[in-house]
């Protein structure tokens, strides 16, 4: 297992070697920045400059080929000015499931509005349909089924924010705040998803999405 601190100690002395005071902000999210990661997690950093030009963009792809566990590194990277002008609805999960470490995103908070965040609920939602819809009758896939339940924890953050005002950072958080009737997607989450149960777990998600897409 990557010993995450050491890790990014050394990712941020590379960025003020290389960058010098080109960087907004630096962080992590995703499994790390929760605490649940585990050996085949990715490691995902966040890196916004201040102007993010091709040049500053080969710079950093070079710096980060130079680093150890090259193969488990991912992330956004992005200049300042194009994360302030993103779609708004795509704000609200990537400011909170992010970690800062040097820097801070609070200039995105005037863009995160309570439609934006039913915006991005609801979005989510006809995303997760329509991939469990297609995915029941085609592809047929349970790893896939499994990446959608993944995908459905990030609409419940966003779900349950709107309903307490509290964001769910992990699991066990967002567990002891979600009603009986969205829990299903975490317990099921830490079962083992087997091909031969694909269409019980494909309905369920697809029925949970229908309420919600439906709802408003």
């Amino acid at each position: 297992m990557i010993e995450i601190q050491q890790y990014l100690n050394l990712f941020q002395q590379k960025l003020k070697e290389v960058f010098e005071k080109d960087i907004f902000f630096f962080g992590i999210q995703g499994s790390y920045a929760r605490g649940e990661a585990t050996e085949n997690s990715d490691i995902d950093i966040v890196v916004i400059f201040e102007n993010l030009g091709t040049e500053q963009l080969l710079k950093y792809k070079n710096m980060i080929d130079t680093l150890p566990f090259r193969e488990k590194l991912c992330g956004f990277v992005s200049g300042k000015q194009e994360l302030l002008h993103w779609t708004a609805s795509e704000l609200f999960q990537f400011y909170y499931d992010t970690t800062p470490i040097l820097g801070t995103l609070d200039d995105l908070l005037p863009l995160i509005t309570q439609e934006k965040i039913k915006e991005a609920v609801k979005t989510a939602a006809c995303t997760i349909y329509h991939s469990a819809c297609h995915n029941l009758l085609h592809e047929k896939s349970i790893e896939i089924c499994k990446a959608l339940y993944k995908s459905a924890v990030f609409l419940l953050q966003a779900k349950s924010f709107l309903e307490k005002g509290i964001y769910s950072k992990t699991k066990t958080e967002l567990l002891s705040r979600v009603s009986k009737r969205d829990a299903f997607i975490l317990s099921d989450l830490q079962h083992e998803f087997l091909q031969q149960n694909l269409e019980s777990y494909s309905i369920a998600l697809i029925d949970w999405t229908s309420r919600i897409i439906i709802s408003d």
